[in-house]
């Protein structure tokens, strides 16, 4: 059926706001420093290195709030962002690239890459 294809294939398999979390910090990480994304609020809890941030992240709707450890690996396009909860039990992660960021944001991360290469 075609809820069965959205759902196979369409639907992102992982939850927005891990995507969020990690398309800001992968962006920090190129100097790119984004407050929002989609319909999502972002502030940097901390993160003065630049290969690991903590990422606060709020739906502007709802007012949910999540917050997120992301380290930010490898270089170019084989970026990898592991990404925790930090209410997480046993620090269970996520790992992402490039494809699992939100588009517009992958665009950008893209775009810099390639002027930069």
């Amino acid at each position: 059926s075609a809820a069965d294809l959205y759902l196979r294939e369409a639907l992102p398999a992982i939850d927005a706001p891990v995507r969020v979390a990690a398309a800001a910090a992968a962006l920090k990480n190129i100097g790119i420093v984004v407050r929002r994304v989609a319909s999502f609020d972002i502030d940097f809890v901390s993160g003065r290195d630049w290969n690991a941030s903590v990422v606060r992240v709020t739906h502007r709707r709802t007012g949910a709030v999540s917050t997120f450890s992301v380290l930010v690996s490898g270089n170019g396009v084989d970026v990898k962002l592991t990404v925790a909860s930090v209410v997480a039990p046993f620090g269970e992660s996520v790992v992402l690239t490039v494809p699992d960021l939100p588009e517009h944001e992958a665009r950008i991360l893209l775009s810099r890459l390639a002027a930069d290469a």
